[in-house]
């Protein structure tokens, strides 16, 4: 279901955070303004290391916990 003002809290605004790329003419049509486009600045990742997702396969609780809470906690969480 799509997230609208009736399903969502008191304080949602669906358009906060939004730029405006354009205008719209007295007939409905939008208008793009290139000056004003979203230009996204990408750092040359040749020889980077990591990854960008995380496989499917990788496991859900850490390897040293084996599924056991009381391993994954601290010592101080757990008294």
């Amino acid at each position: 279901l799509p997230l609208t003002t009736k399903r969502a809290g008191k304080g949602y605004y669906k358009g906060n955070g939004a730029t405006k790329e354009g205008r719209l003419t007295s007939k409905g049509k939008f208008i793009v303004d290139h000056k004003r486009r979203l230009e996204l600045m990408v750092p040359d990742l040749e020889g980077f290391q990591l990854k960008p997702y995380i496989a499917s396969t990788a496991s859900k609780v850490p390897p040293e916990s084996d599924g056991d809470p009381a391993k994954f906690c601290s010592k101080e969480m757990r008294t």
